[in-house]
């Protein structure tokens, strides 16, 4: 049976998933998403193929060389020893289940955190009135967001190495970064991964993750580059204070989304299992 606490999260995780669910999109969105396809649907459709094929390599590629890099490998070895500090005989990352689901939250809450910060301090940078920072802006945030999934899948116990973890996590940081209008869908696409079975060598599920809709997430970022691009000259004491405050403002609350949804998804999967490790017994 599970705990108090338990019960109380999965309860909060249902509401939440009722509130994903009566997110109707007013008329202004549903234009919006209108225009959006119409433009999309105006190039050849071997041209729209390309790009979303490209941008999902991009993704995967930078997946794994996020993981290649030496600071990821030191900083799942930071979530282990901060996790034996709960239980000293937790070795790897799949003993963290063995945690309550209060300790690994907190883990995953850290995790957020830092990524919150390096995602304000990156809009700050960006919005500096530099024009290299600012072209490079996109892609330092996919960067950001993309880690702060694979480190809170790390902070509930799951190796964000495996193939089938991997994919699963680029899933996530498509959803969590759209609108809520469109994140009920993910969730139940996310609930059919998990349903589907898991094998931790192999990945079997669709290998897409871009469309027209995960577009909006850059659309949303061009946005934030071309206010930061108006506002660059308005200076304070000879800092761009407004474009600054925009990128900063923005990045923040797009890796809370993320981290949100994120946690919402590794919260719910953790309870489901321990839920069927207890039907097992």
């Amino acid at each position: 049976m599970l705990s108090k606490d338990e019960q109380e999260l999965s309860r909060q995780l249902k509401q939440w998933v009722d509130d994903l669910s009566v997110e109707i999109p007013n008329d202004l969105a549903n234009t919006y998403d209108e225009w959006l396809n119409q433009t999309i649907e105006l190039l050849p459709g071997n041209v729209r193929s390309q790009i979303f094929h490209r941008l999902d390599q991009w993704l995967f590629s930078t997946q794994l060389a996020l993981q290649q890099m030496e600071n990821f490998d030191t900083r799942i070895q930071r979530i282990i020893q901060e996790a034996k500090l709960f239980d000293h005989s937790i070795q790897q990352l799949e003993d963290l289940k063995k945690l309550s689901i209060n300790k690994v939250n907190y883990l995953a809450d850290r995790q957020g955190s830092a990524h919150q910060l390096y995602a304000l301090f990156q809009g700050t940078t960006a919005g500096s009135g530099s024009s290299i920072l600012l072209s490079m802006d996109i892609p330092a945030f996919i960067i950001i967001q993309l880690r702060t999934v694979q480190f809170i899948a790390a902070s509930y116990g799951y190796n964000p190495k495996n193939p089938f973890e991997l994919m699963l996590a680029l899933k996530v940081f498509r959803w969590a970064t759209l609108p809520k209008r469109f994140q009920r869908e993910g969730w139940d696409e996310l609930l059919v991964e998990l349903n589907e079975g898991e094998n931790p060598y192999f990945y079997e599920g669709r290998e897409e993750i871009t469309d027209v809709k995960w577009l909006n997430a850059i659309l949303v970022q061009l946005a934030k580059g071309s206010a930061i691009w108006l506002f660059r000259k308005k200076k304070h004491q000879n800092l761009p204070f407004v474009s600054a405050a925009i990128g900063a403002g923005v990045n923040y609350r797009m890796t809370k989304k993320v981290t949100d949804y994120a946690k919402r998804f590794y919260q719910y999967r953790w309870l489901l299992e321990k839920e069927m490790r207890l039907e097992d017994k």
